[in-house]
């Protein structure tokens, strides 16, 4: 499994869907999930900050 710090934006969409091509199962890590719902299936979606230790 791969997180994808993220993997909502641009280039993470791009890295997100070419890992998810090559069949690995990922994770993407997002502030905001309503950015990330056009990932669809190709990833699971959860919901943090960086840059927040807890």
């Amino acid at each position: 499994m791969i997180l994808v710090a993220g993997g909502s934006g641009r280039l993470g969409t791009l890295v997100v869907r070419r890992l998810a091509g090559d069949g690995h199962q990922v994770r993407v890590l997002t502030r905001d999930p309503a950015r990330a719902v056009h990932l669809g299936d190709a990833a699971t979606v959860m919901v943090g900050d960086v840059r927040d230790p807890a």
